[in-house]
């Protein structure tokens, strides 16, 4: 039985012993503390069911022993958040669970899963006593803030097929994003907006074989690789580019593209050959990955100065100017082969390309018909569902709205 005079007489020894004053400081402070904490985590919780927040906002404690195991996050418009779940199970026997989301909101432009590196899978069988950790990744692709509730359904082992409420979905494994790889990776990738065979899956021009690879203008400079690779990322969407060139392009006087011109455009700034350029670029574009699902100028072009510029860091003109090669061990720009860039030289009648024999940048007049380099901005909830991103082993993808 508890000596409670004991107890009080130990507490006023100790009050005594700090002194009255630093005990009420202690007792203010200690006040101070539990009402921050408090405040911090209160909109957090979504009932006493056997709920908790971990690490502020990002961890989140599902107990197996309760009707109600939900809590609510909000993700901020055009976001990606990444959350960290864990599931205990208290019971002395093995549980199924299911992780599962849902929202009041239109859920077509946010995509849902759990990573693939997560300790464990977002459903299955937890043993007694067990606490599995999974790391959740929300990608918001709308303009509006999203409010989400991620709850854990549980049953026994052998009980038959969890539940859900109407408007829920089992949260299913999530590939990792295409923008989170590195630059310079192989993507395999095809275009459907009017190229033509091969070239759509990044297919070199002329291509003869795996030793003889294809080339533009002059059969001595081949290029070193076929098909499609990340060439920069930026603002959470991938910029791919062609490793070598899938058509070879001039402009002649009159203004038509071609693969032979006798003569070049002589238009002050050449806006023909630019255009061609960026029209062709533009067949090679796929709505199902593009940018705003759409093709047009804003996810498909032929490769210029702002994309040189993100890939190395200098613009065409630093580059041409430069006396020596900066740039032999860049493999995305230096790909063995003629090509241009869709960039006026000095708004000239000439075009910034591509010197494979000097690996440097220099320019030339549109009746040659060098390489295309086609850039393609990629939606940025363009998932990979395979590969190791490697030139024999490209990453496969998928751009599905949502998981589950």
């Amino acid at each position: 039985m508890i000596d409670l005079k004991n107890i009080i007489e130990k507490f006023w020894k100790f009050v005594d012993k700090i002194g009255k004053p630093n005990f009420v400081l202690v007792v203010l402070i200690l006040f101070f503390i539990a009402v921050t904490g408090l405040y911090q985590t209160f909109s957090l919780y979504t009932s006493s069911g056997g709920e908790s927040v971990v690490d502020g906002v990002k961890t989140y404690q599902f107990i197996l022993n309760n009707d109600s195991s939900e809590n609510s996050v909000t993700v901020p418009a055009n976001s990606s958040k990444k959350y960290h779940i864990t599931v205990f199970n208290p019971e002395n026997i093995s549980l199924k669970y299911g992780v599962y989301y849902s929202s009041s909101s239109d859920l077509s432009s946010v995509t849902f899963g759990y990573l693939s590196y997560s300790a464990y899978p977002a459903s299955g069988v937890i043993p007694s006593k067990g606490k599995y950790e999974i790391s959740l990744r929300i990608d918001n692709n709308s303009d509006s803030d999203i409010p989400v509730k991620i709850g854990v359904s549980y049953g026994l082992e052998d009980g038959g097929d969890l539940v859900l409420n109407t408007n829920s979905h089992w949260l299913l494994e999530a590939r990792d994003l295409l923008s989170d790889m590195v630059a310079g990776s192989y993507v395999k990738y095809t275009g459907n907006n009017g190229c033509l065979g091969d070239a759509c899956k990044g297919q070199n021009a002329n291509y003869s074989s795996n030793t003889n690879m294809g080339y533009c203008s002059d059969a001595n400079y081949k290029y070193n690789a076929n098909g499609w690779r990340i060439a920069y990322i930026k603002e959470g969407t991938v910029y791919l580019i062609s490793a070598g060139s899938p058509e070879c392009m001039c402009t002649a006087s009159n203004g038509t593209a071609g693969k032979s011109c006798g003569n070049s455009e002589t238009t002050a700034g050449i806006p023909k050959h630019l255009e061609n350029l960026n029209a062709k670029a533009l067949t090679y574009c796929n709505s199902t990955y593009a940018y705003g699902r759409k093709c047009d100028s804003n996810s498909a072009w032929n490769m210029g100065d702002a994309d040189f510029k993100a890939i190395t860091g200098d613009t065409l003109e630093t580059a041409y100017a430069q006396s020596n090669n900066y740039y032999d061990n860049y493999s995305l720009i230096n790909n063995g082969g003629w090509y241009w860039f869709a960039t006026s030289y000095n708004s000239s009648i000439s075009v910034f390309d591509w010197y494979p024999d000097l690996r440097k940048v220099s320019y030339d007049t549109s009746q040659y018909a060098n390489g295309l380099r086609p850039v393609l901005r990629l939606a940025s909830s363009v998932l990979i569902t395979g590969g190791s991103g490697t030139y024999k082993d490209p990453y496969t993808i998928s751009n599905e709205r949502s998981i589950g």
